[in-house]
């Protein structure tokens, strides 16, 4: 399920519950070196995650899901990956730092417009 799936007071809940672990996960460095680099397939990623963050994922599976984590099957844990990584609303809370010094100014508006507009 995707986070635009739930609205209201419930969009509340499920924030509540997945926010720390979904930072926990979209904070490792390996995660997002991986999310940034070409070639890098989605089972590759969801495969990392899943063997690196067993219990963040579990923590999320429950809200996302409404099934108890005794439910989660293989097939079920790798559609809820896949859903978070393609979530664009899950991560753009998460910008990578790389993201960030993209957004970073590099000098003043005066000095990067000094020439022949005064």
């Amino acid at each position: 399920m995707r986070l635009s799936d739930f609205k209201g007071e419930e969009a509340i809940e499920i924030l509540a519950e997945i926010m720390e672990p979904a930072s926990i996960i979209m904070g490792d460095p390996d995660v997002q070196r991986m999310l940034s680099q070409k070639g890098n397939s989605y089972l590759k990623i969801a495969s990392f995650i899943l063997k690196g963050h067993k219990k963040e994922i579990l923590d999320m599976y429950e809200p996302l899901t409404k099934e108890s984590r005794d439910e989660a099957t293989p097939v079920k844990m790798i559609k809820l990956i896949m859903d978070i990584i393609n979530d664009p609303e899950i991560t753009s809370l998460f910008p990578s730092q790389s993201q960030d010094e993209a957004l970073k100014s590099s000098g003043s508006a005066m000095e990067n417009t000094e020439d022949g507009l005064k």
